[in-house]
């Protein structure tokens, strides 16, 4: 959606760059260069934060172009708002709901891309399962509220454990 409204507006306004950015998505995309001139809008649909759009280009922008701008951004914005929906989405769909880490989902696309690496660059490979003995037995005297609670200080003692470059995958219920 960004390269496409982009080149749209490049056809109008001379524009050498353009940078979107999303802080609770934490997206961040750029098109072109940066300049020393910019222009930027903070986009919103009905109260729903789209993101933060900017343009540059190696001098200033005038009123018209501006204005050129603005009108090509609105007619924009359900689409830059669908696609940042559609990014949520995905995003949930590869979360475990109870803990906020990847699942399996997740776990099996980064599985086949670290593979793959490992395999290119003929570097070794490391996958540690852990299972928590006896979890059923947690649920079933103490309740399910307890279970998740353990469950959530399960993960967040490997995630102090872990180094900048491992990651945590919740795989199945426990």
């Amino acid at each position: 959606q960004l390269k496409i409204l982009f080149n749209e507006i490049a056809n109008y306004v001379s524009v050498i760059g353009a940078s979107f950015n999303h802080k609770e998505l934490k997206i961040g995309h750029r098109i072109g260069d940066i300049a020393r001139h910019s222009c930027s809008y903070n986009l919103e649909l009905m109260g729903n934060e789209i993101g933060t759009l900017e343009f540059s280009r190696a001098n200033r922008f005038n009123d018209k172009q501006l204005e050129i701008i603005e009108y090509l951004l609105s007619a924009a914005l359900y689409p830059l708002n669908n696609a940042t929906e559609y990014y949520k989405a995905l995003k949930l769909a590869q979360r475990d709901p109870l803990t906020g880490i990847p699942n399996r989902l997740a776990l099996d696309e980064t599985l086949e891309r670290e593979v793959n690496r490992a395999q290119r660059y003929d570097l070794p490979l490391t996958m540690m399962v852990v299972d928590l003995d006896h979890f059923k037995k947690i649920n079933d005297t103490y309740g399910h509220s307890t279970g998740d609670l353990a469950l959530k200080e399960a993960v967040n003692c490997i995630e102090r454990a872990l180094r900048v470059s491992d990651q945590v995958f919740r795989f199945g219920g426990e």
